[in-house]
This record gives structure tokens, sequence and C-alpha cells, in this order.
């Protein structure tokens, strides 16, 4: 009789799976701004970067703190948002202003994590930015730009 367990068998000299990349999601909703008071958005502004950049830094160092069980790269950072107008534009903004490197500035803005959006609308993109172009919070044409 034949042996045939080596064919059939997997081999051991196969490599392990590859190690996840340590990613982080964060959830954003807010309220629309004609529900704000006047001086709420600066204020916002400013406790969403330093909120920004402590989520960044927890995620930088757990990964460091758990770094065998990780692929050897920086985190990913998520920011999930409707793109609401109001605080849930306002925190992508900062995002895409402040923590997302960004190429096309013809230099790379050094950060400790790689930041992205996900953005989840309530229609058909086309539909969703024709319907945005007036915003409650800009002048009657002014639109603001969430293409």
């Amino acid at each position: 009789m034949e042996d045939t367990s080596s064919s059939i068998a997997p081999s051991f000299d196969t490599p392990r799976p590859p190690k996840p990349r340590y990613s982080v999601r964060v959830g954003v909703t807010g309220h629309r701004p004609d529900q704000l008071q006047q001086d709420a958005t600066p204020r916002a502004r400013d406790d969403l970067l330093s909120l920004f950049a402590a989520i960044e830094t927890a995620a930088v160092r757990n990964l460091e703190s758990n770094s065998q069980w990780y692929e050897p790269s920086r985190p990913a950072i998520r920011l999930v948002s409707s793109l609401a107008e109001g605080g849930d534009q306002l925190a992508a903004e900062i995002v895409a202003r402040e923590f997302r490197a960004r190429a096309d500035e013809g230099q790379m803005r050094p950060r400790s994590a790689d930041w992205s959006i996900d953005a989840i609308l309530p229609a058909p993109k086309v539909d969703y930015v024709a319907a945005s172009r007036v915003s409650a919070r800009s002048e009657p044409g002014q639109p603001i730009d969430v293409a």
C-alpha cells in the first residue's frame, strides 16, 4: 500500500497566517448647526482636535504594548460618519485637514497613525451631494463641499 499522507496533510513549512493590522474605528454623530449655540462650534472643534489626538496617542501606545499580535505598521484609525451637516461634517473636516496625510499638497503630514473617513450615506452619493449643496450653517449660495 502506498503512503499518500504527505500529499494530503498540510505542510509544516507553510508560514503562519499574516498578522492583522491594528485598527480603531471612531463613530461620530452630532447636532445640526442650527440647533447649537453660536459659541458651540469653536469649542466643539477644539474638543474634537484634542479627542482625536488622544485617540491617536492611545492607539499608538496600545499597539506598542501588543506589537507581538499585530503587523509592524502604524495604526489605522477610521472615522465613521454619515456626514450630516453639523457635528458629523465638523469631525470629518478636522480629520481631513489635521489628521490625514495629504499627498496632494506636495508633502506628507507626519502622523503617528493612518487616518481615513468611512462615510455612511443615507442616499446614493450623487443624490446626497446634490442635496447637501446648501447647508444650514452656510450662507445661501455658498455650498459646503461634501464630495
